[in-house]
């Protein structure tokens, strides 16, 4: 099963509609089965992975920034740096990770 952390603030975005998350670099995550977890573990969401996308930090778009819970790109790549604590090239690779059928863990 697959494991998919989140900070505070990004996990709150799954209740908003947030349906990707985008990671830096190759990401081992595939479809089917998932937990999202909220980085103090008092939540945990279950969902199922639908796709996983490679791509490159300069070609995030509008519509990945949208599914990510952000209204711009430029939001979602400042927080995808504040996240990383460090620059991004446009050059790095990129994981998206689309995901649907989010709902509470029963029993979390």
């Amino acid at each position: 099963m697959n494991i998919i952390d989140f900070n505070a603030r990004n996990f709150a975005k799954l209740k908003q509609g947030k349906t990707t998350t985008v990671r830096l670099g190759d990401v081992d995550v595939v479809e089917g089965a998932a937990e999202l977890i909220c980085e103090d573990e008092t939540l945990i969401y279950q969902a199922v992975v639908s796709k996983v996308q490679q791509a490159f930090f300069g070609d995030l778009g509008q519509e990945d920034a949208q599914t990510d819970g952000f209204g711009s790109v430029e939001e979602l790549r400042e927080e995808l740096q504040r996240c990383y604590l460090r620059p991004i090239l446009n050059s790095e690779p990129v994981t998206v990770i689309h995901f649907h059928s989010v709902q509470e863990k029963s029993g979390a």
